[in-house]
């Protein structure tokens, strides 16, 4: 039985994390949602076989908080019409930072795309292409606007770096 897990569904969307493309989008604006999850559910088969670890893994995937479940119709001659999730969405970036407890995260990479957008747009390209990088210099943001701020101020300083 390889059904999907909750663990593997969060997985899905971990990896666009890591990919950078959720903080991607904000910079962008352009929305990765809603997004289908894949879902390896039970066959008519193996749900007639396995009824009630089915039935404990259906209550498993109903039970993920911040998604939407669809769900198909199964009829059985003995166990009856059942429900079984057939898909699994995630219809926002909200959702999915709440899934992945990133929202911390976005928010602090949030307040540092509004300083970068008010001070230096030519540096939004490459906040949408490194975002994981540029929340990890968070705490340096403000300073290294700072320096792009002078460095354009004076293109030839006439200073070397030792």
């Amino acid at each position: 039985m390889n059904w999907t897990s909750p663990s593997a569904l969060i997985a899905q969307l971990h990896k666009l994390w890591e990919r950078g493309d959720l903080l991607a989008g904000m910079v962008s604006g352009e929305s990765l949602f809603p997004r289908r999850l894949v879902l390896k559910s039970p066959s008519s088969t193996e749900l007639s076989e396995h009824f009630d670890a089915a039935r404990a893994w259906i209550a498993t995937i109903n039970a993920l908080p911040h998604c939407r479940i669809e769900q198909r119709e199964f009829r059985h001659r003995v166990f009856g019409s059942n429900r079984v999730p057939d898909a699994v969405w995630i219809d926002s970036l909200d959702d999915a930072l709440a899934l992945l407890d990133k929202r911390r995260d976005a928010r602090r990479f949030a307040g540092l795309l509004d300083r970068t957008r008010l001070r230096q747009p030519a540096l939004l390209p490459w906040l949408a292409s490194r975002p994981l990088q540029a929340l990890a210099l968070h705490d340096d943001w403000p300073r290294l606007l700072d320096l792009v701020d002078w460095m354009q101020a004076h293109p030839r300083p006439g200073l070397y770096l030792r």
